[in-house]
């Protein structure tokens, strides 16, 4: 059974905070500090518009019929949007069963510190490719 934080990646579905389906995604490992990065998103425009348009950032991930809530949150790295989700990492360990951490990752230029960083997630190392 695939779980969010297993070593493999696994489907999501990504929902609003009222349960509507915004697009399912390919979401990589939960980490040590609760954040995934979302992949083979099925609708980047329904994203956009949530985060953009709409201004909301509460999301619920669905996995195998069980769910946490999340906080979406996206960039740009290089020529292609990132997004991520962080979620409450001991709250999704209990609902998901978090099975493996990556190594801290080394201090980067790209994640400067902000004034009420409990509130905003760190932003993701950047994908290999």
């Amino acid at each position: 059974m695939a779980r969010i934080g297993a070593l493999e990646c696994q489907v999501v579905r990504i929902l609003d905070a009222d349960g509507t389906l915004l697009t399912a995604a390919t979401a990589g490992p939960l980490d040590s500090e609760g954040m995934t990065t979302l992949d083979e998103i099925d609708d980047h425009g329904i994203l956009i518009d949530f985060y953009f348009g709409r201004g909301e950032r509460v999301v619920v991930v669905e996995c195998d019929g069980r769910t946490v809530e999340g906080r979406l949150d996206t960039r740009w790295l290089s020529a292609d949007r990132v997004w991520w989700i962080g979620v409450n990492a001991s709250r999704a360990a209990q609902t998901f069963g978090l099975v493996a951490d990556r190594e801290p990752e080394p201090a980067r230029m790209d994640a400067l510190p902000v004034e009420d960083s409990g509130s905003i997630p760190r932003v993701p190392a950047p994908l290999a490719g």
